[in-house]
């Protein structure tokens, strides 16, 4: 079942943990403590979980439930390299992978099992991630060693940046998908078909059949949960756009719009007379790319036709 919400809580953590005892691990996984997204959340504390491929395995499912998985989860990431375009710097054999609770070794998430996203409100203000936030996440990580069957691998930090606002300053989360309920908009809606998001349903594609067409008790309103590092030079890409805009004679903030496609503050290049950070919009007006270039982030990742 896929929860979520958790975006709204602005510390937390990865916990990685391994399977020691699989009976002992399919008990706690029957009744582990997740919310949903109208829960309120125990003790202040957000918890998703996740397994792997390896910790379905070491979990006793049978390899003839596991080929009924799709490709690309039962490959792993690193094996997709160059599907993915990770090459070069960004090849997996660079990956800043997470450090073992043994303070020696590096661990990659797919060779962990039970994967528990924790997310709790910081208790300081700011952005970083501070010593009061890993002693909690820390205890937190520990109390799920306790009875639970699993042990724990390794804990990855994470943090997010006050104001709903990626790192390179934009605002994010604008553009959702909509599972059922009433039309988002007339220029465009972001309603999609629940298979879209879970597991069992019809998608947009498959001519009405679900995906998977036979019920599958693990697949079944279910998804997938992509783990993936990111870094952003920050830096960099503040000196090139300047450098940029200099050299082109267009202001700085209209540079950094033409490259996302809406303005930091979210508004849309391609309906500049709506209000806000709308949705409801399309590229019917822009047919040559004067207003939201072609190359524009939104525009590559969502064409709207």
């Amino acid at each position: 079942d896929v929860r979520g919400r958790e975006a709204l809580l602005s510390s937390g953590g990865l916990v990685l943990l391994r399977v020691a005892q699989p009976a002992q691990a399919v008990a706690w996984l029957s009744t582990a403590p997740v919310q949903r997204d109208n829960d309120d959340a125990a003790q202040g504390v957000w918890r998703q979980v996740a397994l792997t491929l390896a910790g379905l395995k070491a979990l006793g499912v049978p390899a003839s439930r596991l080929d009924r998985f799709p490709q690309a989860f039962k490959e792993g990431m690193a094996a997709r390299a160059g599907l993915l375009g990770d090459v070069r710097h960004n090849h997996p054999t660079h990956w800043p992978l997470a450090r073992h609770v043994n303070g020696i070794d590096r661990l990659d998430p797919a060779n962990a099992h039970v994967l528990v996203q924790l997310r709790f409100q910081a208790t300081e203000p700011g952005e970083a991630f501070t010593a009061a936030d890993e002693q909690r996440l820390r205890e937190l990580a520990e109390a799920l060693t306790a009875n639970t069957g699993l042990a724990l691998m390794a804990i990855e930090p994470m943090r997010s940046n006050a104001g709903e606002k990626e790192h390179f300053g934009f605002k994010d989360g604008i553009s959702q998908p909509v599972l059922g309920g009433d039309a988002t908009g007339q220029a465009w809606d972001d309603r999609v078909k629940t298979g879209e998001v879970l597991q069992g349903f019809p998608t947009e594609r498959d001519k009405g059949y679900a995906v998977p067409e036979q019920p599958d008790a693990l697949l079944d309103r279910g998804s997938f949960l992509v783990v993936r590092k990111l870094r952003q030079h920050t830096g960099r890409f503040s000196r090139r756009t300047y450098q940029e805009a200099k050299k082109i004679g267009l202001d700085h903030e209209l540079v950094l719009a033409k490259l996302m496609g809406r303005w930091r503050d979210g508004r849309p290049l391609a309906s500049p007379d709506a209000p806000g950070t709308t949705n409801d919009f399309n590229y019917a007006k822009d047919a040559q790319g004067s207003a939201c270039p072609f190359h524009a982030h939104i525009r590559r990742t969502n064409p709207r036709d």
